[in-house]
């Protein structure tokens, strides 16, 4: 079975797959009674994807600078890393029974858009959420701050949604804002860093129109 499903931020692929596997098994086994053994392998191979591919995606996040005309100052107040994959963190993303390749995109805005972050402290931020990859069951790709917000790329284990990984990252930050660079919060006049809420999006090697055409294809070819 091929399918392309959206999911609530609070959803879990791995949740997801196993409600749609005992659901299949169930109806299986009502049209097969006489079968006792189990119908579905333990295993299954789940991607994301989006409206852009990831090679859009970093090259949006190179972009960030530019784009809110931060990059010509004298000291440009942004911060952009591109993070390799190591054995340690792609161990991280390992299952027992998946083969998964779950990636998102995440921005989160400060409040009232006020602009806190220079290079040291979205450096700062950025090696706090470092720590957190192997408790949060992820890897950073990629993050690119400008003073009003911070765009990330990120790729999760199957058991984690994205929503939990948002609220542990909001936290993280400002907890660094808080204690390292009080001074910049003072100055920008915010209560607290950031809005309550942010923007998440999946993405992958292929998008969301692609996969949606390969799937409708193999569909019509196998009615054939």
């Amino acid at each position: 079975m091929r399918a392309l499903v959206s999911l609530a931020p609070h959803d879990s692929v791995s949740v997801a797959a196993s409600k749609m596997k005992g659901r299949i098994s169930k109806w299986l086994t009502e049209q097969m009674p006489a079968e006792s053994a189990k119908h579905l392998a333990r295993g299954y191979f789940a991607v994301t994807c989006g409206a852009s591919a990831a090679d859009e995606i970093d090259a949006y996040l190179d972009r960030q600078g530019e784009h809110h005309g931060n990059a010509d100052r004298a000291r440009p107040p942004v911060f952009v890393r591109t993070y390799e994959a190591t054995p340690e963190t792609e161990s991280v993303l390992q299952t027992d029974h998946a083969i998964t390749r779950l990636r998102f995109h995440i921005v989160l805005a400060t409040w009232r858009r006020r602009g806190v972050f220079g290079q040291a402290s979205g450096e700062a931020v950025s090696d706090r959420w470092q720590q957190l990859q192997t408790n949060l069951r992820l890897r950073f790709e990629k993050v690119s701050f400008v003073p009003d917000h911070v765009h990330l790329a990120v790729t999760l284990h199957p058991a984690v949604d994205p929503a939990s990984v948002v609220m542990a990252m909001m936290n993280a930050g400002q907890e660094v804002l808080w204690s390292q660079f009080d001074r910049d919060v003072i100055k920008a006049g915010v209560e607290r860093l950031w809005q309550p809420s942010a923007y998440v999006g999946s993405f992958g090697d292929l998008t969301s129109n692609a996969i949606s055409a390969y799937v409708a294809r193999w569909e019509r070819d196998a009615s054939e």
